[in-house]
């Protein structure tokens, strides 16, 4: 990595990782990934910090079906157009920049990734369909992800920022922003040998996964109020910690009101072999979704993420049943 510093102090218990990195990343998805391989390739040193030690370490990035959309539109779709198409659902008209910045660049991210070596295939007829990642994951029931989309994805993109000159390390777990005069200069942690590190930059960005893995975090944002009766489509490996040490360095928050899912069977709650796939959403749409005591309360047609939403916000998200007929069964349930 350029004449960044990786040297151990004997005695002390403390590594110090990356000492003149110009940034440093916490975690090591695609988020995190792309951010380092950019940077690399703009000449900054740059070092990934990846809790994890495996080589192939789980995260949402590596078993994700590996759909590039936008919105569910195509990522070539005019900017101004998705603007148009997404911006009259937003709930919050101040997002709307920020939803400009998402149309912009989708198509250019997608180019991107291609031009680092990504292969794309289309995944289906619907527009939305047109980038997969190959070779594809999507659909596939049960735990199908290594070799397959978003595991090669993400080897790529290491192999990419090693001979960029970047370096990811794994077994770092970072915990603490370092700031000094309100200026955020790096983070602190402990490696999975139980040392000490400190990691300096000029940059720290925070790319960990997010908070599902955190039953507190999901209570507090009011994704649901028993995540026991749920079943969660990631990896399980998005803890919480860089919302957590953001909060501790002052950061003002802002509590999402929805998630992103897909609503699953009811067995995978103890079947693994129904986890990640497969999902309700296409059969749903067609039909009819009660809780417990057999009342309808939501609008199916709104599509399964909304319908997602509903079923973990109910007082029995485990009690949600889905009422179809044969017809339904073998026509849009295929």
């Amino acid at each position: 990595m350029h004449d960044a510093k990786h040297s151990v102090l004997s005695g002390a218990g403390l590594v110090t990782a990356a000492a003149t990195a110009e940034v440093v990343i916490v975690g090591g998805g695609i988020a995190g990934l792309v951010c380092a391989v950019r940077c690399a390739e703009l000449g900054r040193r740059v070092v990934v910090l990846e809790r994890q030690t495996e080589d192939r370490y789980p995260c949402n990035s590596r078993i994700s079906g590996g759909v590039f959309h936008c919105g569910f539109h195509d990522v070539r779709t005019d900017p101004d157009e998705l603007v148009s198409r997404l911006g009259a659902s937003l709930e919050e008209p101040s997002r709307l920049a920020l939803l400009r910045v998402v149309a912009g660049g989708a198509r250019e991210a997608v180019e991107w990734l291609r031009a680092q070596g990504t292969r794309f295939v289309r995944g289906g007829a619907d527009p939305w369909h047109s980038f997969v990642l190959a070779p594809p994951a999507i659909a596939q029931l049960g735990r199908h992800w290594e070799g397959r989309g978003g595991d090669v994805l993400l080897r790529l993109l290491e192999t990419r920022l090693n001979t960029a000159g970047g370096r990811l390390l794994r077994g770092y777990e970072a915990s603490e922003l370092i700031v000094e005069e309100v200026v955020c200069t790096g983070v602190r942690g402990a490696t999975a040998a139980g040392d000490v590190f400190e990691c300096r930059a000029r940059a720290v960005v925070l790319a960990d996964g997010g908070f599902q893995a955190n039953r507190a975090q999901i209570r507090a944002a009011g994704v649901t109020a028993d995540p026991d009766r749920i079943v969660q489509r990631n990896a399980g490996t998005g803890v919480g910690a860089g919302l957590a040490m953001a909060e501790r360095a002052g950061a003002r928050l802002i509590r999402q009101s929805a998630f992103y899912g897909h609503v699953q069977s009811r067995d995978a709650l103890v079947n693994p072999d129904l986890w990640p796939y497969p999902w309700l959403d296409e059969l749903l749409k067609h039909y009819v979704v009660v809780d417990a005591s057999g009342h309808r309360f939501t609008d199916e047609g709104c599509g399964g993420i909304c319908v997602a939403n509903a079923i973990a916000a109910l007082a029995d998200p485990a009690g949600a049943t889905l009422i179809c007929d044969e017809a339904g069964w073998d026509g849009p349930g295929q």
